[in-house]
């Protein structure tokens, strides 16, 4: 036995969108190019001077010049970004252009072009005021980065993980901010304080490449050494630009009368291998530029221990004499780790009078420990 079924409020499936109606109140169109195409749920209806698209049994939406060449870029209404939703309008700062289509919007300016932004990043934009904000208008598709996902806009970018949501931000800051002392050395015979200071390098995928000195704490005028539980703000900017990931080498020594030169020379080696490490293993992604990715950080675990070799070798080698390594240290950060240190909503920790985002793990010999603080934020 046969029984039917009735599906009640079920569309007309295969009506057309009224384009002709629909075109009447838009000269701008220009001419009706030949008839209605079916597509996979809708329609297209081609015009002298733009397209229109409507869903089955939908009112139409028209969308031409360069959002409509992204959009068909995309694959149209059968691609990701589905049917337009709008009509080509001006944005509300009157400079650019946009459609909204189910999945996503294009906009466009004559400063950028036409580029597509969606999901959980444009969801940040729109809260940011869409491109009257401090980002402006977009000038990248999105595309992934460092396990998530980005898009470049005219003064920042916007950066997505799923453990972390969206992340608006420019350029990025990274500052040694300082030392404490949690114990001095007990070996330094004519004087019962401490004359630390520490020797930095940096290297940032992109080839740049520093080294920096800190100041010899406790000699300056008023000063009398370094004691017990006494601690340094200092700043030192260290990189500024955008987030791609870092490796960062620490040298700390106790002044004993030396060279300070030594310590930079050995720190420049250490950055040079560094440097090199990064060409090796950064990936470089399209409109971003190289990024040290959490990929990235297994393969540099050869190169760090190079570079930590050459450092205790250092240290060893000048045991006895000159000015006294206390300790070193290789840190290794990936682009992500740096959006996220920089945008953390607590903001910086504080340690007496030092700001901080990072640390370096204890420094101890000859009976002293010390810490390196470090700060991220946005430029």
């Amino acid at each position: 036995m046969v029984t039917s079924t009735t599906v009640t409020n079920r569309p007309p499936f295969f009506t057309t969108p009224d384009f002709d109606t629909y075109a009447s109140t838009r000269p701008g169109l220009g001419q009706k190019i030949g008839k209605p195409k079916m597509l996979h749920g809708g329609f297209e209806q081609q015009y002298q001077n733009a397209t229109a698209y409507g869903a089955f049994s939908s009112v139409p939406k028209e969308v031409h010049g360069a959002i409509r060449d992204r959009y068909v870029q995309f694959g149209g209404p059968d691609g990701w970004l589905g049917f337009p939703l709008t009509d080509e309008t001006p944005t509300p700062d009157r400079a650019g252009r946009y459609n909204h289509f189910e999945h996503g919007s294009i906009y466009w300016s004559p400063a950028t072009g036409a580029f597509e932004v969606h999901g959980a990043i444009r969801d940040k934009w729109a809260a940011l005021g869409y491109e009257r904000g401090w980002l402006g208008y977009p000038r990248s598709n999105e595309v992934g980065f460092d396990d998530g996902r980005v898009s470049l806009f005219q003064h920042g970018a916007i950066y997505w993980w799923g453990d972390t949501g969206a992340r608006a931000l420019n350029e990025v800051i990274v500052q040694y901010t300082g030392l404490h002392c949690f114990g001095e050395t007990d070996v330094d015979s004519g004087s019962d304080s401490d004359e630390p200071y520490a020797t930095l390098g940096v290297a940032v995928p992109g080839g740049q490449k520093q080294v920096f000195q800190t100041k010899i704490y406790g000699e300056e005028p008023g000063e009398d050494g370094v004691d017990s539980n006494e601690g340094y703000f200092d700043v030192i900017e260290l990189y500024r630009g955008t987030p791609r990931g870092l490796i960062l080498n620490s040298l700390l020594q106790e002044h004993s009368g030396g060279d300070t030169k030594a310590s930079r020379e050995v720190i420049a080696e250490s950055v040079e291998k560094g440097g090199q490490a990064l060409a090796t293993a950064a990936t470089l992604i399209p409109v971003v530029g190289p990024v040290l990715g959490p990929a990235a950080t297994v393969a540099l675990k050869l190169f760090k221990q190079d570079i930590i070799d050459a450092l205790n070798g250092f240290v060893e080698s000048t045991l006895g004499y000159a000015d006294r390594p206390l300790g070193s240290d290789v840190q290794v950060f990936t682009a992500k780790q740096l959006i996220v240190m920089a945008t953390r909503p607590e903001g910086h920790m504080q340690f007496g009078p030092i700001p901080w985002r990072f640390e370096t793990p204890p420094m101890s010999r000859f009976g002293a420990t010390y810490k390196l603080y470090f700060n991220v934020f946005p430029a």
